[in-house]
């Protein structure tokens, strides 16, 4: 069994990379478990534990839904949180709409249901996971670091390739390793 998904890898800006840095010593008090910047991607489908010998199956049908989809670029846009205001659980950064994007992901649930992969009952949401949120120390203080970094995260990225990959996990981490990437090739 490999624990798998699909994304879109995210190159993070020297800026944003920098924001990120200063917004987490915002948080001090606060126990939030970070990502590693450098394995930033948005998921597009999460598998979980999958058979081996559904790989193959799964690669032919991410073929059939990058051969219809094109290219795009994806505008970073707002800082929010999952949860509510009262018990956040997620810190994320969202993206600009993109009917581009929409259509891929529709496309790749399509494809995937030909071989058995139900569509999430949950709507999408394109969204890169800054934080997982264990205890906020000072609500106001979490709320006021929020707002301070709220708008200031923005980045241009285009999208030409998507990734399946495997999810190792380890008592450090995630250690994230691409089994395929398939390229965005649709007019």
């Amino acid at each position: 069994m490999k624990r798998l998904f699909v994304a879109i890898s995210l190159p993070v800006s020297k800026e944003n990379r920098e924001r990120f840095f200063d917004m987490q010593n915002s948080f001090r008090g606060d126990k939030i478990k970070w990502i590693d910047i450098d394995n930033a991607h948005l998921t597009l489908k999460f598998f979980g534990n999958t058979r081996e010998d559904n790989i193959k199956n799964i690669c032919e049908m991410l073929d059939e839904a990058t051969a219809v989809s094109k290219s795009f670029v994806l505008e970073v846009s707002r800082l929010g949180v999952f949860g509510s205001k009262y018990k956040p659980r997620v810190i994320w950064i969202g993206f600009e709409n993109s009917e581009e994007l929409l259509f891929l992901e529709n496309q790749i649930h399509i494809e995937l249901q030909k071989i058995g992969f139900e569509n999430d009952r949950q709507n999408f949401v394109p969204h890169l996971t800054m934080g997982r949120i264990n205890s906020i120390w000072d609500k106001n203080d979490f709320q006021n670091a929020m707002d301070r970094y709220r708008e200031t995260f923005s980045q241009k990225i285009e999208v030409n390739e998507i990734s399946l990959i495997e999810s190792v996990l380890t008592p450090k981490g995630p250690i994230y390793k691409i089994i395929k990437s398939f390229r965005l090739s649709g007019n």
